[in-house]
């Protein structure tokens, strides 16, 4: 009768462990660091809501729809970290005030693994036409994550000579999964529980 008992609990942690490691599931994370081309942190500054707070580029560390944004420079590039995860998916978030059509704003996004390395180009000219409703696979695992306002090249004479200013980044998120080691070490975890239960067996046999 203990046999058992004991064998079905085991057995249910073995099975809950396989199938967690695998199915893992993806994780959400928004950008928790900015850089600038050189590498270095940019300045610490406070959140304000309203315009005159849309070129504090700390606004981009907070999350999706929270009424405060940052105004990138035409032509400017940023580099984010998400809390040192690696992503293969990446989410943005768009903010214009008024009719999207009157301010086109377009960037380019770059993945790569070296702050000071060479960036792979994963998506072209970004419009803020609409809502990003799906994340973008980027085609592997990365940690950084580069943006670059390309909205002179894409309009130029137009729309962007109103004010001087490039795309409104609300927030920006990345998808993550477990390491393959940790997945692996998930797997050699529930194989140990399935021999403990098998030696018990053999003992009680």
């Amino acid at each position: 009768m203990n046999f058992s008992k004991i064998s079905t609990f085991a057995a249910l942690i073995g099975s809950g462990i396989v199938g967690f490691a695998a199915t893992p599931a993806m994780a959400a994370t928004f950008a928790s660091e900015v850089y600038d081309m050189s590498g270095d942190p940019l300045g610490d500054g406070s959140q304000v809501s309203g315009l005159e707070g849309r070129f504090d580029v700390d606004n981009t560390l907070s999350e999706a729809k929270d009424n405060i944004f940052y105004s990138m420079q035409l032509g400017e590039s940023l580099i984010f970290e998400f809390g040192g995860k690696k992503f293969n998916s990446f989410k943005l978030w768009e903010t214009t005030d008024g009719d999207r059509a009157d301010w086109a704003e377009t960037v380019q996004v770059a993945v790569g693994n070296d702050l000071n390395g060479d960036f792979t180009v994963v998506a072209e000219n970004i419009l803020n036409d609409k809502e990003m409703t799906d994340y973008i696979n980027v085609g592997g695992m990365y940690k950084f994550l580069k943006i670059t306002d390309t909205t002179k090249t894409n309009y130029p004479g137009g729309n962007a000579d109103k004010d001087g200013n490039g795309f409104d980044i609300d927030a920006i998120a990345v998808e993550s999964v477990p390491e393959p080691t940790s997945i692996l070490g998930l797997l050699a975890v529930s194989g140990l529980g399935a021999t403990v239960v098998r030696k018990r067996q053999q003992n009680l046999g």
